[in-house]
């Protein structure tokens, strides 16, 4: 039985030595941000935006912008509250927020964009101190929407 308490504390402390070291050994944490759109349809059209962390740090996003692409001459991008700019997400969790594109005046809706469009997000990330560029894109294609 000792031996099989001190495997596992080895392996345990095998696995917290890796958990702490990785990210200063491999720090392209980019592809461990996961973003997507998803479109709701109603009276006014909403777009939600979903960054999803799925790595298994930490990561701390600074001085992130967010940008929103899309075709014809729609020019007020609304969202429901400011887009975040600095944020840590930990394991497994996401950070959402909605919003809505439309044409008209700043008091008045003339017409509501729902088309095919594109968010970019560009960040500094931080996993457990090491700082490293992070350029994420997704693209929500109306024309393969139900």
């Amino acid at each position: 039985m000792k031996r099989v308490g001190k495997a596992v504390a080895l392996v345990l402390v095998l696995l917290l030595v890796v958990y702490t070291i990785f990210p200063w050994i491999a720090p392209g944490y980019s592809h461990y941000l996961v973003l997507s759109i998803r479109f709701s349809a109603g009276t006014a059209p909403t777009y939600d935006v979903i960054l999803q962390n799925m790595a298994i740090w930490p990561v701390t996003l600074t001085d992130a912008q967010w940008r929103v692409t899309h075709f014809g001459l729609y020019n007020y991008w609304v969202p429901s509250e400011a887009p975040i700019q600095n944020l840590t997400l930990l394991p497994y969790q996401s950070h959402s927020f909605q919003f809505t594109i439309y044409s008209g005046t700043a008091t008045t809706v003339d017409r509501y964009f729902n088309g095919t469009l594109t968010v970019d997000l560009n960040a500094t990330i931080n996993v457990l101190g090491a700082p490293s560029q992070a350029h994420v894109v997704s693209v929500y294609n109306a024309a393969s929407q139900s």
